[in-house]
């Protein structure tokens, strides 16, 4: 137990395994239940951990009222599944990740429910003839992540031809591309740049010196005439 009745546990047992600091893993809820904290601190070479007293302090500082340690050192890892995304992301760094024998989980138990929020992902200058892909993501109002795989893409067809969410651009100019799912939509503006358009082309870096077999990477660096 690391906080009771709101205030932190200043007693801790003496095992040597919990003394010191390490990555900690813990959980709290405030006092009228409504809110869950869930807590990972990583140990690394930037980040010592901390002990169980300042774990007990920060779970008190963001409002718990009880609050428990669960198993810390290496089994320490938090994962969320993001807004939009349909895996889940560790969120507490980089450090060391070990099998565990159980686990904590939180579940979205809300009904399905209609389109919130759409985002459409990906380059919105491109080049005549150039190809680009469009990634989707959303989310519903209760927080369900859409399915991509439902998702209807359109292109005016005078600027480009379209396959799934694959573009290739035909036309120079302003448009947009558009996603719809279930009776929602949302549109990213494109702007095709025409071979028109173009002052000149760079290399960078312009100048190279480099030793035989070594690798040196270029990149081409568009200047479009209005700057």
């Amino acid at each position: 137990l690391l906080v009771t009745d709101g205030k932190p546990v200043t007693q801790f047992p003496t095992d040597s395994a919990l003394l010191g600091k390490n990555a900690r893993s813990a959980i709290g809820i405030n006092k009228n239940g409504t809110t869950l904290y869930l807590i990972a601190i990583e140990k690394t070479e930037a980040q010592p951990g901390v002990t169980l007293q300042q774990l007990a302090d920060i779970l008190v500082e963001l409002g718990a009222y009880t609050g428990v340690n669960l198993d810390g050192g290496g089994s320490t890892s938090l994962a969320v599944q993001k807004p939009g995304d349909l895996g889940v992301t560790r969120v507490n760094g980089p450090a060391f990740e070990r099998s565990v024998a159980d686990a904590l989980a939180v579940f979205n138990v809300a009904p399905k429910a209609e389109p919130m929020e759409l985002m459409i992902q990906g380059p919105q200058k491109v080049l005549v003839d150039s190809e680009a892909v469009y990634t989707f993501k959303g989310y519903d109002k209760n927080y369900h992540s859409l399915d991509p795989q439902k998702v209807t893409w359109k292109v005016p067809e005078e600027f480009a031809s379209l396959v799934n969410n694959q573009v290739k651009w035909i036309k120079g100019g302003d448009t947009k591309i558009t996603a719809s799912i279930e009776g929602k939509s949302v549109s990213l503006p494109i702007s095709v740049v025409g071979k028109e358009q173009i002052e000149k082309l760079e290399i960078v870096p312009e100048v190279i010196e480099i030793a035989p077999l070594q690798q040196q990477n270029l990149e081409i660096k568009i200047v479009l005439k209005d700057g």
